[in-house]
C-alpha cells in the first residue's frame, strides 16, 4: 500500500463519497483497539468482516484517510490507533446506524481544522459564496482556492482545467469536494 505523507498542513486528494461516512472510521477505531497493532492485510480483512465494506481500495482509502487525520500511525509491521484514535474510541460508540456523537462531532472538527485546514477552510468557503448557485460553481471556487497552497499532484493541469471549463470540474475534485461536503453536513455546518 502506498504510504501517504501527511501532516498537520497536510492535504487529502484520493477521496471519493465512499469516504464521506465519518462515523466508519469511529467504528475502524473500535476494531483496532482491542487488537492493537495489525499488518493492513489484516486490519482490511476486519473491515471487511465487521463493517461489510467489500471494496479493498476503497478500504484502503479509508486507512489511509485515518492516517492523514491523525488516527492511525503506520509502524513497520503495521497499523495501530494514534492517541486521537485512542480517544475517539473513549469518547465515541461504534454504532453505524445513527448519527454522529456531539463528542465526535468536536472531535471530527478540530481534526479537520488541524489536519487539513487549507481544504477545510476552503470548503466551507466555496459553498458559502456560491450558496444558492450550481455545485459545478462551488467546485470549481473551491478548486481555485486549495491552487496556491496543496499539494495537489497535477497542480498545473487543474489549474488549467479549472480556467478553460470553469463549469466542469475534473472528477478527481469533484469526488473531493463532495467528500468533504459530506463531512461538513455530518458536522452540521452546511
Amino acid at each position: 500500500m502506498d504510504r501517504v505523507e501527511v501532516s498537520r498542513s497536510g492535504f487529502l486528494t484520493d477521496l471519493t463519497t465512499s469516504e464521506g461516512q465519518l462515523h466508519r472510521f469511529t467504528a475502524i477505531c473500535h476494531i483496532m483497539h482491542a487488537r492493537g497493532i495489525l499488518a493492513t492485510d489484516t486490519l482490511t480483512s476486519w473491515i471487511q468482516e465487521e463493517l461489510g465494506l467489500t471494496n479493498i481500495k476503497v478500504i484502503k482509502r479509508h486507512i489511509r484517510t485515518m492516517e492523514s487525520l491523525g488516527l492511525l500511525v503506520r509502524e513497520d509491521v503495521g497499523y495501530v490507533l494514534s492517541s486521537g484514535g485512542k480517544a475517539l474510541y473513549a469518547l465515541a460508540p461504534s454504532n453505524l446506524g445513527k448519527g454522529l456523537e456531539l463528542a465526535e462531532k468536536v472531535f471530527y472538527l478540530r481534526a479537520l481544522a488541524s489536519y487539513v485546514p487549507l481544504q477545510f477552510i476552503s470548503v466551507l468557503a466555496a459553498i458559502l459564496e456560491n450558496a444558492g448557485g450550481p455545485k459545478e460553481r462551488a467546485i470549481t471556487s473551491y478548486g481555485q482556492k486549495i491552487l496556491s497552497g496543496s499539494t495537489w499532484e497535477d497542480k498545473f493541469d487543474l489549474k488549467l482545467r479549472l480556467s478553460r471549463q470553469p463549469d466542469s470540474p475534473p472528477r478527481k475534485l469533484q469526488n473531493n469536494f463532495d467528500c468533504f461536503r459530506l463531512w461538513l453536513k455530518q458536522l452540521e455546518l452546511v
